[in-house]
């Protein structure tokens, strides 16, 4: 459809107007860069999810509106749902500790880390005593910093993998 359409329009607007084949051209790249730029301008765009690490809550292949001034304009919460880059590609996750927050999670060769709330912190601690692969790591969230996870933990790809993100790689 990209290719055709220009092609198309090029064709028409040489055969009924009798234009120069550098005007036409001209003014098609023209058109093209303000459409492109009224885009860019515009405070949403849409987003299509690929991925389930956010199910239940986003489903893959769902379609969002995503707002592009909140990351400068409104202050990012624990339990906001953040896009970012990291490592070239864009995620969708949860933000689930901000900069001086301290997390506790048990890792264990067989599983993925799992979060343990502060009010959990003693039985925690005796499930790592019981189990031999099992381990207690505590993290704090540095200045600058986002702690984030996807609602499906199970398959997520996110701070428990990678650590901790940077704020400014928020989109």
């Amino acid at each position: 459809k990209l290719i055709v359409h220009p092609l198309l329009c090029y064709v028409v607007l040489s055969w009924i107007g009798n234009f120069s084949p550098t005007w036409v051209f001209s003014a098609m790249l023209l058109a093209a860069l303000a459409l492109r730029g009224i885009y860019e301008l515009q405070p949403y765009r849409l987003l299509w999810v690929s991925g389930d690490s956010m199910e239940p809550t986003i489903a893959n292949g769902s379609l969002l509106w995503v707002d592009t001034r909140y990351p400068g304009s409104i202050p990012l919460r624990t339990g906001d749902v953040i896009q970012f880059r990291h490592g070239g590609d864009n995620y969708i996750k949860r933000v689930v500790a901000m900069p001086g927050d301290e997390l506790l999670m048990i890792r264990t060769e067989s599983a993925n880390a799992v979060l343990i709330p502060g009010w959990q912190v003693i039985p925690a601690i005796e499930l790592c005593r019981n189990h031999v692969d099992a381990r207690l790591e505590r993290v704090i969230v540095e200045d600058g910093q986002l702690y984030v996870v996807g609602d499906n933990r199970v398959a997520s790809f996110d701070s428990r993998d990678f650590g901790s993100i940077d704020t400014a790689t928020v989109i």
